[in-house]
């Protein structure tokens, strides 16, 4: 049996419970400001623990369906640095933004690969999401007065409305997964709780990438759900009369100028693009803005300031070129099907459970980031903790089917003890 997941006292046990804990702050500080420095102790900490794991003897496994797709298009992201515009921050973000968060990816999944370990990790990004939801909406809208048709958190320099959206709906999704999996009466109340305080933020926050992603990942969490999906699409309905969303929903010109420009770029650095580095698309110094607004309609040159794509797969062809692009769809191609196969196969209740939840975690990231800036330190936590999530749950279908799961099945979909 392996120490680091499944023995508890030894050595190796208080070591791996000491990682876990490291993880778990990091997962939970990740979408709050000032919090950089504990951020980077507890990782660092966390990775010499795991080092320190593998020289005990205990076995770290990294053979994953992911490893594949993300050795693929980080080994393209490497030679797109070498090409860069700009290859000292391209080679610091191919860090900062790919390296390190693979590394956190796999810590995910070695340290949290059992049944309750998983519901624990979902747990910490449910109260991660609430709390913030509920600090945000208390002093934006208590404390400063704000009139609830104002943007949530729209004129705050230390959060970006939209990026707030990520952490909001994956909070709202993991609450719901865990109110219809949950037993014990106190944990649903705060399930119930998170969820109602994380949607409420999302919705306030008027961004349409957020409600579109919350709107479209909430059906496939209850696709089976009758009267869920009703509800759902009555509340979605009333949300979009309210004045200040059709507003926002009758203006694209923002995100057509924006496509427009990134393709621009794209067509001239179509093989290893601008480098990986996610600045090089507004330094004026590198690209010059005049060049490419002149080639796109002229209603489209000034109606947004062109800091970075609103769409991930632009900016991932902007930074590593057409080929770049197509591995990153490679990845997310091989992501979802793991997801879908794990709802559609999986071996028991809680896997076909959580492989519906980390299919719609999954789908709401993709709509998110096919409308709004992905590539931030946040959305990277939110990224590969969805991944990890996934290779998880992969890793506990194929030791309960082959019969040698070192965790009893557990009824109802309810987790292990």
């Amino acid at each position: 049996m392996n120490a680091i997941v499944e023995e508890e006292g030894l050595a190796t046990g208080r070591l791996a419970w000491s990682i876990m804990a490291f993880l778990g702050l990091q997962t939970f500080l990740s979408p709050f400001a000032h919090t950089q420095t504990i951020l980077e102790v507890s990782f660092y900490l966390a990775l010499f623990g795991a080092c320190e794991v593998a020289r005990r003897g205990d076995r770290l496994v990294f053979q994953t369906p992911l490893l594949l797709p993300f050795v693929l298009f980080g080994a393209w992201a490497a030679v797109s640095v070498v090409f860069a515009l700009d290859v000292r921050d391209s080679l610091s973000d191919f860090y900062a933004h790919y390296l390190k968060y693979l590394i956190l990816y796999l810590l995910l999944f070695n340290f949290f690969r059992s049944r309750q370990r998983l519901v624990w990790l979902a747990w910490i990004f449910t109260v991660s999401g609430a709390v913030l939801s509920a600090s945000m909406m208390v002093y934006y809208y208590g404390i400063r007065g704000e009139p609830l048709t104002t943007r949530l958190a729209l004129d705050l320099t230390y959060y970006s409305v939209n990026q707030l959206g990520f952490t909001t709906v994956l909070s709202a999704l993991l609450a719901w997964q865990q109110l219809r999996s949950a037993r014990q009466g106190a944990l649903r109340a705060v399930a119930a709780f998170c969820c109602v305080v994380s949607v409420a933020a999302s919705l306030l926050s008027q961004s349409r990438g957020t409600v579109l992603a919350l709107a479209v990942s909430f059906v496939v969490l209850n696709f089976r759900n009758v009267k869920v999906l009703v509800a759902l699409v009555l509340l979605f309905a009333l949300f979009l009369t309210a004045k200040p969303v059709q507003e926002r929903i009758s203006t694209s010109a923002d995100r057509i100028g924006l496509i427009l420009y990134s393709t621009e770029i794209v067509k001239d650095y179509p093989l290893f693009g601008t480098g990986f580095s996610i600045d090089t698309f507004h330094n004026h110094h590198l690209i010059d803005p005049d060049k490419y607004k002149a080639r796109i309609p002229e209603r489209y040159r000034d109606v947004v300031p062109f800091l970075w794509p609103h769409n991930m797969l632009l900016s991932v062809a902007v930074r590593t070129g057409v080929l770049g692009v197509l591995l990153f769809i490679f990845l997310h191609g091989v992501l979802a099907r793991t997801a879908w196969q794990l709802l559609r196969f999986g071996g028991d209740c809680f896997i076909r459970g959580w492989g519906q939840c980390s299919l719609s975690l999954w789908l709401m990231f993709v709509v998110k980031g096919m409308v709004e800036p992905a590539f931030f330190h946040g959305g990277d936590v939110v990224f590969y903790s969805i991944c990890a999530m996934v290779t998880i749950l992969w890793w506990l279908n194929r030791q309960a089917t082959a019969g040698t799961a070192s965790v009893a099945i557990p009824a109802a979909g309810g987790p292990a003890p």
